[in-house]
């Protein structure tokens, strides 16, 4: 991403504060998920003058457990991704995550979006029932609010291959650094079957059409 982009704030920035839409991000069940959000834009005119690269020109980057949180943006056309992810973690026991990405105007490579959506379209990314992602053409950054709205979902997806790549760390690194580690790989033994585990978590965006 471009070093050069402004970091957005809760409250416009003095250059853009007679003139600003004011994004803000709502959470249902949150239930003390860590949350970030990262949302990245780069303005329409100067990206289809070199769509080779995507260079954003303000982000938002930031965590947080409460179920809303808003920035400020100036007022305007722009190409980027909003992207939601959760993490929580039980140590020597397991990791809940999950993630969701918005894109408008650019594909999953960050190059300009060569298909002609009528509508904001969502689907699960490489088939998985946990991981979404949505693609809008456009979205109107000229109101004075924007409300998008997500939420947490309450069945969760054992995730093997994570798994397996955690504990095979685990137990590597406990049994190949001496007998010092050893009491935390016998924890590892008795305590969990599978060592470490992963749960993946769906982040859905509730209002595509709406906002």
């Amino acid at each position: 991403m471009s070093r050069t982009a402004t970091l957005l704030k809760e409250t416009p920035l003095k250059t853009f504060e007679n003139n600003f839409s004011k994004i803000r991000i709502k959470i249902q069940n949150p239930e003390k998920h860590k949350l970030n959000i990262q949302f990245y834009i780069q303005d329409k005119e100067s990206f289809e003058k070199n769509d080779s690269e995507f260079l954003p020109i303000y982000y938002f980057d930031e965590s947080f457990k409460n179920d809303e949180i808003s920035f400020s943006i100036p007022k305007g056309s722009y190409y980027g991704f909003l992207q939601i992810t959760s993490k929580k973690n039980f140590p020597l026991y397991k990791s809940i995550s999950g993630s969701n990405i918005l894109y408008f105007g650019l594909n999953k490579d960050l190059k300009r979006n060569k298909i002609d959506y009528k509508i904001c379209e969502k689907r699960m990314m490489n088939g998985s029932r946990f991981y979404e992602i949505s693609n809008c053409n456009f979205i109107n950054f000229e109101k004075e609010e924007i409300s998008i709205n997500y939420s947490l979902g309450n069945q969760l997806e054992f995730n093997l291959a994570d798994s397996i790549l955690k504990t095979w760390f685990s137990f590597s690194y406990a049994f190949l650094h001496g007998p010092q580690q050893y009491p935390y790989a016998l924890f590892l033994i008795i305590n969990v079957p599978f060592g470490f585990y992963s749960e993946n978590l769906l982040i859905s965006l509730d209002n595509l059409n709406n906002f």
